[in-house]
C-alpha cells in the first residue's frame, strides 16, 4: 500500500498543517475545494500539506492506516501550531489519535438528518456518529455557509464562538461567459434540437433530481424536443434504477442524457451551452455548482431550502424543492423571456466577481491569524 509522505514544513511564521483527503484528477466539489483552496493559500503562505491519498476515493481502511503510519510526524511534530483537516470526513481520526489545535472544515451535516441518515447502511451510520464525535472534539471549525453554521451549533452543540463562516469561491479563469461558434454550441447540447437544461451533481435522495425529471416531463408538452442534461455520477446503483424506472414510466427515455463525469474544460462548456441549469436540491451544504453555472451567464433557477439563497445571492430563480408544477412555470418563463434571461445572465456574471478563490483563501488566513493569537494568548 503506497501512502504519500507529508510535505516538509516550509519556513513559515504561521505553522499551519494541512491535511487533505486527496487530490483527484476527476474534480467533485470536494476535491476542487480541497486542491483550489489548497493552491490558493500557498501563493500567499508556505504551509505543510499532507494529501492522504492521490487516488480518487481513499479507503477508509486506507486512511487508518495512514494516520498510524504518519501519527508522530502528524500528532507530535512541534513546529505544527494549527492542523487543519480540510473535510469533515478526516474528524473521526480525532477519536483515536490526540491532535492538538485542530480546525475541521465542515461542508454539510445531511448525515445527521433524519430523512436522509435512515438511509444509511449500519456501518455508515456508525462511522458519521465516528465523525460526529470527532467533530465535538475540534477546537475550530470552517463552514461554507452561515445555514452550517446554525446547523451545527443546534446539532452538535458547539458554541458560535468557535465556528468561522468562510464562502466558497469559482474559479473565474475557468468558468466564465465564452463566445461559442454555432457548431461548438450545438455540440455541447448534443444537437438538440428543443431547450437545453442542464443539471450537475448525483442522484442521491437528498439532490431530488426525480423533482426535475417530473417537471421535463411536463414541459414536454410545450416543447416536445426538450432536452435535460445529467452530468455527475449517480453515487448509488440503486437511484440509477429508480432513476430509470422513473424516466421510462414518463417516456422521457429520448429527453435525458447522461454524461457521468466530464472535465473542467469541458463542463464550462456545457454551462455557456445550456439555456438553464437547474439545481433541485433538498439538503446542502453549498452547492458550487450553481456558483460556476452563474459564472458562466447561464440563468440558474435552485430551490428555497439550506445554503442556496445564501449561495445564489439574488442571482437565481428559487422554487419549493417538492412543488413539481412551480419548477415547471419557472422554466417556462425563464426559456419563454429572453428578457429575462439577459437579466438574469448579468446579475450573474456581476455576483460571481465577488466569490473568488483568492477571497476564499484570504478569508481562511484570517481564521488562521486569529486562532493563532488566542493559542499564544493561553
Amino acid at each position: 500500500m503506497m501512502i504519500p509522505r507529508p510535505v516538509p514544513f516550509h519556513n513559515s511564521p504561521l505553522k499551519i498543517q494541512i491535511i487533505t483527503n486527496c487530490y483527484n484528477q476527476q474534480l467533485g466539489g470536494l476535491s476542487r475545494y480541497e486542491k483550489t483552496i489548497i493552491n490558493e493559500l500557498q501563493k500567499k503562505q508556505s504551509l505543510t500539506v499532507t494529501p492522504i491519498s492521490t487516488i480518487k476515493k481513499p479507503s477508509r481502511l486506507k486512511q487508518l492506516f495512514f494516520f498510524l503510519f504518519h501519527k508522530k510526524n502528524l500528532i507530535f511534530n512541534p513546529r505544527a501550531g494549527l492542523t487543519h483537516f480540510l473535510n469533515q470526513q478526516l474528524a473521526l481520526s480525532l477519536n483515536f489519535f490526540p491532535f492538538h489545535n485542530v480546525i475541521v472544515t465542515v461542508h454539510d451535516l445531511a448525515f445527521i438528518v433524519q430523512k436522509y441518515y435512515s438511509e444509511l447502511h449500519i456501518i455508515e451510520r456508525l462511522r458519521y456518529q465516528l465523525v460526529m464525535r470527532g467533530l465535538k472534539r475540534a477546537q475550530w471549525i470552517i463552514v461554507d455557509a452561515e445555514f452550517t453554521k446554525q446547523e451545527i451549533m443546534k446539532y452538535l452543540q458547539i458554541s458560535p464562538d468557535k465556528i468561522y463562516v468562510v464562502p466558497l469561491g469559482v474559479d473565474l479563469t475557468t468558468f466564465h461567459q465564452k463566445n461559442m461558434l454555432p457548431r461548438e454550441r450545438q455540440k455541447y447540447r448534443h444537437n438538440s434540437q428543443g431547450p437545453v437544461i442542464l443539471y450537475v451533481g448525483s442522484e442521491i435522495s437528498r439532490m431530488n433530481f426525480h423533482t426535475l425529471v417530473k417537471s421535463v416531463a411536463l414541459l414536454k408538452k410545450q416543447f416536445p424536443l426538450i432536452t435535460l442534461l445529467k452530468i455527475g455520477e449517480s453515487q448509488s446503483l440503486n437511484a440509477r434504477q429508480k432513476t430509470m424506472k422513473l424516466i421510462k414510466k414518463l417516456d422521457l427515455e429520448k429527453n435525458i442524457i447522461f454524461l457521468e463525469y466530464v472535465p473542467e474544460q469541458d463542463l464550462v462548456n456545457y454551462y455557456n451551452a445550456a439555456d438553464v441549469f437547474v439545481y433541485p436540491i433538498e439538503y446542502t451544504g453549498y452547492g458550487l455548482p450553481v456558483l460556476e453555472a452563474l459564472a458562466c451567464g447561464c440563468p440558474v433557477i435552485t430551490t428555497t431550502t439550506t445554503t442556496l439563497p445564501e449561495v445564489a445571492g439574488g442571482a437565481a430563480l428559487l422554487f419549493d424543492p417538492h412543488n413539481v408544477i412551480q419548477l415547471q412555470n419557472l422554466l417556462y418563463t425563464v426559456l419563454t423571456n429572453k428578457s429575462l434571461q439577459k437579466q438574469m445572465q448579468k446579475k450573474g456574471i456581476v455576483y460571481t466577481k465577488k466569490m473568488t478563490w483568492e477571497l476564499c483563501a484570504k478569508k481562511t488566513l484570517k481564521v488562521y491569524n486569529l486562532i493563532l493569537k488566542k493559542i499564544e494568548l493561553k
